[in-house]
């Protein structure tokens, strides 16, 4: 006949054989659960979270310092803008003076020297607006790069 197996109360596996051997084999199984952690877990918690709390503050700080970069370009963009206003009003008054001066020497009622000045103010003039133009299209640049829409690191 076949083998023959019992299981005690041991955790013991007894196998029986009609022969003269007999042999014992036990099997034992362990399962262990801990009660705490020691509170591992409730700081890997806390510390996710005081990440993500500093992550969060670094956002914010983030975007208050993207608006207030966006909100000084805008406001030189229209201040440079009026200054553009002001030069080409000067530069045009100028112009006039200029035209003036010249029909005056010509006409014999103005001197060289009246004219030779407003030729200088004119050229003054022009390079005030000028100069004026290039402050306006660098705060144009500087508003258009706050908005994220040019990217100045990667420009020729």
């Amino acid at each position: 006949t076949g083998p023959n197996l019992t299981r005690g109360n041991a955790n013991t596996l007894t196998r029986t054989y009609e022969t003269t051997q007999r042999w014992n084999s036990q099997i034992a199984l362990t399962w262990s659960m801990p009660l705490s952690d020691g509170g591992a877990k409730r700081s890997r918690v806390v510390q996710n979270q005081a990440s993500v709390d500093s992550a969060l503050a670094q956002q914010d700080a983030l975007q208050r310092s993207l608006r207030e970069n966006l909100w000084q370009q805008w406001t030189a963009w229209r201040s440079a803008d009026a200054e553009v206003r002001a030069a080409q009003a000067a530069l045009d008054a100028a112009q006039a003076n200029e035209g003036a001066q010249r029909g005056r020497y010509e006409a014999g009622a103005g001197t060289l020297s009246d004219w030779i000045s407003a030729q200088s103010d004119l050229s003054s003039r022009a390079r005030q607006a000028a100069s004026a133009e290039q402050s306006r299209l660098r705060a144009a640049v500087g508003t258009v790069h706050a908005l994220g829409r040019l990217n100045l690191e990667t420009q020729p």
